[in-house]
């Protein structure tokens, strides 16, 4: 009678075991795809082309250099008004839905980012252009 109960245990221990790995690994098929520079400088760009000769379209973009896509990075838009800057904070966030979105989180008037600190693009007739 006691070895049933050990082997009772042990099964009851391997069912558990298999049943946390394989609930733990449908967990991670289900994180979103991260929002790479390519699609947000061809969102960006898109939305450009609409908004062309406006005086206050975007000019650049800024990457942190450490900028992964995920939820929670940031990344940073540029734009000329006159002779005024204007610089746009976007936050990643992740939506009831489990898909990855920006949103304006700041603006900063007449400021513009240092490039150097950044990895920077400049629209250039309707191309985005690394400059550094």
């Amino acid at each position: 009678m006691n070895r049933r109960a050990v082997y009772f245990a042990v099964m009851a221990f391997i069912i558990l075991l298999v049943f946390y790995n394989s609930s733990r690994s449908n967990l991670d098929e289900f994180e979103p795809t991260p929002l790479t520079k390519e699609e947000i400088l061809t969102k960006f760009n898109k939305l450009d082309q609409t908004t062309a000769g406006k005086a206050d379209s975007i000019k650049y973009l800024f990457f942190p250099v450490d900028y992964t896509g995920e939820k929670d990075s940031l990344f940073y838009t540029g734009k000329v008004k006159g002779d005024n800057y204007i610089t746009e904070k976007y936050l990643i966030e992740k939506t009831d839905d489990n898909r990855l979105i920006y949103v304006l989180k700041d603006t900063w008037q007449d400021i513009l980012l240092p490039p150097a600190r950044f990895e920077t693009y400049i629209l250039d007739d309707f191309k985005w252009v690394k400059i550094n």
